[in-house]
């Protein structure tokens, strides 16, 4: 009965088993193959953020005041975080009304002839004498420090070794376009640190604030994140209110237009508020670069920006620190290359150390390490595999690629940005593929041309290593606790050149 039941809709079985069949290829095919037709791949899309800060949102009432020649923003509330800018004869009254009208106690500091420590002192006996109006006004278990210019050289010691507890607990450090030629210090901070660097900033023409960055970003012994941020077209004079000297007339092959004066404002206005209240109030409603489970901004309140973050706790996936990297990861899987090529090389302002030709990033360095990834044709592939020990990626926040261009190569094709693919592998076979594009702004060449003289060849600006960071919840068909295979795919152009400084996982 069964037989002549089957056989009588036979017919209709075999239709059935034929759909599933192919209902059930076609989905292995979309989770296992890289056919991408049916694997299709997904786009990292770097949208402009809402610029929604804490001081478009609660705006406090304050008072601005002279205390021994210091400016300072007094909050209507009591208990207040504190912030010192420390600098050298600046007007930063408009960063003092900001920060207060945030909520913080703002101290405006001319540290030419003094020191912050007997600042702070004189402070608490201030908020601790009654019937003035600082009783009470400052919790000094909240204490942040900005530094902008020569005293960026100032607040940094403080972060390498903070006041004591007892006078006060710093939380974080922002260093504004900072001049630390004096500096000899390879501590790393307690704290968190910020840098902020014009891009045209002729008083501090090498840019000192990146070796900082660039030093905590190799270092073993990261106890806080670290942050870099890279304002276009803007000089170092103009975010003192009171100084209109363009000094970007100072720096070789500038270009224009640049920022304004009310600009850079504007932007040192809203960062350095929204820097402190990420820090102090975990407020992010801003993108502002520095939460690692975000994309790396393109630009910040409409203003052009790279950026720059590393975190404790990361783990570095490739970084150039000696030549071999081009042959093994730093988690010590091996490399495969297919029809592209790996190529060490050292970054250095010294000419006999220097074969990243044309390439120039900020602060100068002796000898930074990068890998020079280049492929002539679209089916260009780096792979290689992760060791079952680091196989769990679900405890980090994202893939952090620190690169640039390769500025003067011509297989990047006159101003075109560069665009490859990224494919994580679990060890049950799926398969997971993102398009990094022109979306991201660590993809694009910076404007500019090559300048040669008697010693070497460099790009007329700064082309600096920035973050191209994969928030890793983008991924959702592979399996994040069991990474087993990482490919680059540089099938996306014809050809190209891409510098990279490091790649690894952020926490």
């Amino acid at each position: 009965m069964i037989l002549r039941f089957f056989n009588k809709y036979k017919i209709y079985f075999i239709f059935i088993a034929v759909v599933y069949s192919l209902y059930s290829f076609i989905v292995y095919l979309s989770n296992y193959s890289n056919i991408y037709f049916l694997n299709i791949p997904k786009r990292l899309e770097n949208k402009p953020s809402t610029v929604t800060t804490l001081s478009n949102n609660t705006q406090n009432k304050y008072q601005i005041d002279i205390l021994d020649n210091t400016t300072i923003g007094v909050p209507s509330s009591d208990d207040n975080p504190v912030v010192f800018i420390l600098h050298n004869g600046m007007d930063l009254t408009y960063l003092v009304e900001e920060l207060a009208s945030n909520g913080y106690l703002t101290l405006s500091i001319d540290t030419t002839n003094t020191d912050i420590t007997d600042h702070l002192r004189l402070l608490k006996q201030y908020v601790e004498t009654e019937d003035i109006y600082l009783t009470n006004k400052a919790d000094f278990s909240q204490v942040s420090i900005m530094g902008i210019g020569a005293s960026g050289l100032q607040a940094y010691e403080q972060a390498l070794y903070p006041m004591d507890n007892s006078l006060a607990n710093l939380v974080s450090v922002l260093l504004v376009a900072p001049d630390l030629t004096q500096l000899q210090d390879n501590t790393v901070p307690s704290v968190p640190v910020g840098i902020v660097l014009s891009q045209y900033d002729g008083n501090v023409r090498t840019l000192d604030g990146q070796n900082i960055f660039d030093t905590l970003a190799f270092s073993n012994n990261l106890q806080a994140n670290a942050s870099c941020l890279y304002l276009f077209n803007a000089n170092h004079n103009f975010y003192d209110a009171s100084n209109l000297e363009d000094d970007a007339l100072n720096v070789p092959n500038a270009e224009s237009p640049r920022l304004e004066a009310s600009a850079q404002q504007d932007f040192l206005r809203q960062y350095s508020a929204d820097f402190f209240n990420n820090y102090h109030h975990n407020i992010t409603s801003t993108n502002i670069g520095l939460d690692s489970s975000q994309i790396a901004p393109n630009t910040i309140y409409d203003y052009n920006v790279l950026t720059s973050l590393i975190t404790p706790n990361s783990l570095a996936i490739l970084s150039p620190t000696e030549s071999n990297s081009q042959y093994f990861t730093s988690l010590g899987g091996s490399i495969d290359m297919h029809n592209a090529s790996i190529t060490y090389v050292t970054e250095s302002y010294m000419a006999p150390y220097d074969n990243a030709a044309g390439f120039q990033h900020p602060g100068l360095p002796m000898e930074l390490g990068l890998l020079k990834f280049s492929w002539t044709v679209d089916s260009g592939l780096f792979s290689t595999s992760v060791p079952p020990i680091y196989e769990d990626f679900s405890k980090y926040n994202s893939l952090s690629l620190w690169l640039s261009l390769d500025p003067i190569n011509k297989l990047n094709s006159g101003n075109t940005p560069q665009s490859l693919m990224i494919t994580l592998k679990d060890n049950n076979g799926y398969v997971e593929h993102l398009i990094l594009d022109e979306s991201s702004i660590a993809l694009h060449l910076p404007d500019g041309y090559l300048v040669s003289n008697n010693y070497q060849s460099q790009w007329s600006t700064f082309t600096p290593l920035s973050n191209l960071r994969i928030p890793l919840d983008t991924f959702t068909k592979v399996d994040l606790t069991q990474i087993d295979e990482i490919t680059f795919k540089f099938n996306q152009t014809p050809s190209g050149s891409i510098l990279v400084g490091d790649f690894r996982l952020l926490y």
